[in-house]
């Protein structure tokens, strides 16, 4: 028999039938953090360690930075942490939640976060598990408006639907949920690193071939450049200016003429850059009215993409087809070299590029100091050759990676369908 009854809300389904469906606020004090006190106001006053948004991850509280404020002592009353309480953001990433573990001895809140604290007829850690699912269902981007600035205000938190069952059910779905999360997040882990360990092997083989070559029986000499050391005796060493063009690429006014419909050429960003180093097809096309109107410069196949301002400064893509691209990429045109051996050559110089960026308010590399880097320049047959010898090599490490992250991603549904099975009685436990 089917001992089950509606919830009465769609995305939740039926629940066991001696289940009830409340609201967060009947079982558990919602307390949001206090705000920022830069200085002592009474002699009473402590300096003490807080927790702030950025601390709070679904794996675990980060420590990598820990700051401190003033609390009174009344403050310290309501706002000092207990072991098992949930923290939950409030601002920032919204309702990301942690179990608080007394990571640090005498910590206390500020007003991006809520403290939780259940009571005995209710779990904490069940808690974790709903706004998990909450969270990556897309409930709580609904909820809060991201117009501004996100918030998972109080009354917001409150309000939210919730499956309430005796307490000893909810420790045991609570438990059975840390075993296997614990299991399927041991493997993401293992997974990730890998993936962290096949990136830098790409790096450091595409940096070995086109610093040091394929044959490493030829004479070597020294570049005259520290951070290249010795080559070929019979490579080149030229500055870009002397074999590309580099041009910055443009947006037209209000973003006219730029479609979704495969009107006119591809129209590339900074979001379009990708793994294999080559650029797809992009969602973004430039009319070609507007292009000769305006006369934007046109990119053939072969060119090589850099972002020049940014967050992702220092990536770079190959053009395969006739192209466009925004302001934040610079388009370098090879006039005496491999258009393919020269996309992994700045790849190579990728961290550098990064390290050497202007911070204003974004990271920004100007045209005239990528124009100045150095190249070191084999002969055209060996350029061909180091470029194929990549092309192969670095094509099947993106598929390795790229089969890791699907399998990633999809034990990450695992993961969330299996949270949702059991936070709302599909799964019994």
């Amino acid at each position: 028999m089917d001992n089950t009854k509606p919830s009465g809300i769609d995305w939740i389904g039926d629940i066991p039938a001696e289940w009830e469906l409340t609201r967060i606020k009947y079982c558990y004090d919602i307390i949001l953090g206090k705000m920022l006190q830069p200085s002592q106001n009474l002699s009473t006053d402590r300096e003490m360690n807080y927790m702030c948004s950025t601390n709070v991850t679904w794996n675990g509280i980060d420590l990598s930075v820990l700051k401190q404020m003033w609390f009174s002592p009344s403050e310290i009353k309501t706002y000092l942490l207990q072991k098992g309480d949930l923290l939950v953001a409030e601002g920032g990433d919204v309702a990301v939640a942690s179990i608080w573990n007394n990571e640090v001895q005498e910590c206390c809140i500020q007003n991006a976060l809520h403290l939780v604290r259940g009571n005995k007829k209710d779990s904490n850690r069940l808690l974790y598990y709903w706004l998990y699912y909450l969270k990556h269902s897309g409930y709580i981007d609904l909820i809060c408006n991201k117009a501004t600035i996100a918030h998972f205000t109080k009354e917001k938190f409150g309000e939210t639907p919730f499956c309430i069952m005796p307490i000893i059910e909810q420790e045991a779905i609570a438990a059975f949920l840390d075993d296997q999360c614990g299991r399927i997040d041991g493997i993401i882990a293992d997974m990730e690193q890998q993936i962290d360990v096949l990136k830098q092997y790409k790096i450091s083989l595409i940096t070995e071939a086109v610093t040091k070559g394929l044959d490493k029986g030829v004479p070597m000499e020294d570049s005259g450049i520290d951070w290249i050391g010795k080559i070929a005796e019979h490579w080149e060493v030229k500055r870009l200016k002397y074999i590309c063009d580099l041009k910055t690429g443009s947006t037209p006014s209000n973003n006219e003429g730029i479609n979704y419909e495969k009107n006119g050429y591809n129209w590339y960003t900074p979001s379009d850059f990708n793994l294999s180093l080559i650029m797809k097809e992009s969602e973004r096309y430039m009319d070609n009215n507007i292009v000769h109107r305006d006369k934007i410069e046109l990119f053939k196949e072969g060119a090589v993409f850099v972002v020049g301002i940014g967050a992702t400064v220092g990536k770079v893509g190959y053009c395969v087809k006739t192209s466009y691209c925004n302001q934040q990429i610079t388009a370098i045109s090879p006039r005496n070299v491999d258009g393919k051996y020269l996309l992994y050559f700045i790849f190579s110089q990728s961290d550098y590029i990064k390290n050497n960026a202007l911070y204003t308010t974004l990271p920004i590399i100007n045209n005239s100091y990528l124009a100045n880097i150095y190249c070191l320049l084999p002969p055209a047959k060996e350029q061909n050759a180091i470029a194929s010898f990549l092309d192969k090599k670095c094509g099947k490490i993106a598929e390795i990676i790229t089969q890791k992250q699907q399998a990633i991603e999809t034990l990450r549904a695992y993961k969330k369908s299996l949270i949702y099975e059991c936070v709302t009685g599909k799964r019994r436990v």
